[in-house]
């Protein structure tokens, strides 16, 4: 049962070495979750909000991994008076919470390029031969962020395939950057600090995430200077330089979430940033060394070894890219369905298995993880 006045379940997504737990609500209400007897608010400096439709609730992972389960404490918001507001009673509403602990058989479900379709996605999930332990989200949930509602997408998956017991990792892509209500996406993203990059711990995983940001030059026409994702990548080097946690030894696995494979270079006019995208590729190699990349954005299932002909700017390893808002065998050009792919680590390797909303599976590969 969804909790009264909020919209969905609570989505749990790591960043960093914290969760944060967003929420979507259908009118004014106070939120705070208690974990272990400690209680988290969602607040702007010590006030709490309730005049937002999205919450955020951080909590320390070390805690809610401990606990096994918090509890989501509702409060309506009758009349928010400066002085004596009229605020109901609580309402308390138990999750359990399955923390990462195993190291082999890891089930990640890879969702990306939903394009809006989320019940499509939703099926596909819950489809999977396996159950999931982790739901990598990456990009382009919404076909765009010029409907309202589209906005919602993400955490609407992420509660009807989770139902706030499962942890969350989630990239920007390409898509989210358009429309008149993408300078507000990240409200109803995890951040940190306001910024869609970011490292994250799950159990013995360790990843990055990335955003490339749009796929085709700032100056194009058809963003008439609502963007500015060169200056956007720049600021992301930087922050790759700096990256750490990746050789704390109870990491088993090495990851990086981006929307877009950014090692090939398509022709133009989608040639962005040559020169920034080589170096990512370059400081991945060269620090955290990941074993795995896992992409969307093309709209195929294949694996992508380095030097393959796709590998244009060195990539660190070999690139999973598993997703299509298209059923299986589906080959019009409209968009009739949607296909995820469950992600199985096991020791050295990496087992693929693509499924759709109807539960047909199609491309599977076992990918050799990169032994550095």
């Amino acid at each position: 049962m969804i909790p009264n006045g909020l919209l969905c379940h609570p989505a749990v997504f790591a960043v960093e070495d914290e969760y944060q737990i967003l929420m979507l609500s259908e009118k004014p209400v106070l939120l705070s979750v208690l974990v272990n007897g400690k209680e988290y608010f969602d607040d702007a400096c010590g006030v709490r909000r309730s005049d937002t439709e999205t919450h955020r609730i951080t909590v320390p992972q070390a805690a809610l991994d401990a606990a096994g389960c918090y509890t989501l404490r509702v409060c309506e918001v009758i009349e928010r008076k400066p002085y004596w507001p009229n605020i109901a009673e609580p309402q308390d509403y138990a999750y359990t919470f399955r923390a990462l602990t195993k190291t082999e058989d890891i089930v990640l479900y890879h969702i990306a390029d939903v394009h809006g379709r989320a019940q499509h996605a939703i099926a596909a999930a819950k489809a999977a031969a396996k159950q999931p332990d982790v739901l990598l989200f990456n990009g382009d949930i919404p076909d765009h962020c010029g409907d309202f509602v589209q906005m919602h997408a993400l955490l609407n998956i992420a509660s009807a395939v989770s139902g706030g017991t499962l942890p969350c990792v989630c990239a920007r892509g390409n898509h989210d950057f358009r429309g008149c209500y993408a300078e507000h996406y990240i409200d109803y993203l995890p951040t940190r600090h306001g910024l869609t990059y970011y490292t994250f711990r799950v159990g013995c995983l360790w990843g990055v995430v990335l955003d490339c940001g749009e796929d085709k030059h700032d100056d194009r026409e058809e963003y008439n200077g609502t963007i500015c994702c060169h200056s956007f990548r720049e600021k992301q080097t930087e922050f790759l330089r700096n990256v750490s946690g990746y050789d704390h030894p109870d990491v088993k696995y090495r990851l990086v979430l981006c929307h877009n494979p950014f090692t090939q270079t398509p022709v133009p006019p989608f040639d962005i940033d040559v020169p920034i995208l080589t170096e990512w590729a370059t400081i991945l190699k060269e620090t955290v060394k990941p074993q795995l990349m896992i992409c969307g954005h093309t709209h195929t299932f294949e694996v992508r070894e380095e030097g393959c002909a796709r590998d244009h700017k060195g990539q660190p390893c070999p690139i999973v890219i598993a997703s299509n808002p298209k059923e299986i065998g589906y080959t019009g050009p409209e968009y009739n369905g949607y296909t995820g792919a469950a992600i199985t680590l096991n020791g050295n390797v990496a087992e693929v298995v693509c499924n759709d909303n109807t539960g047909a599976q199609g491309f599977t590969a076992t990918v050799p993880l990169k032994q550095w």
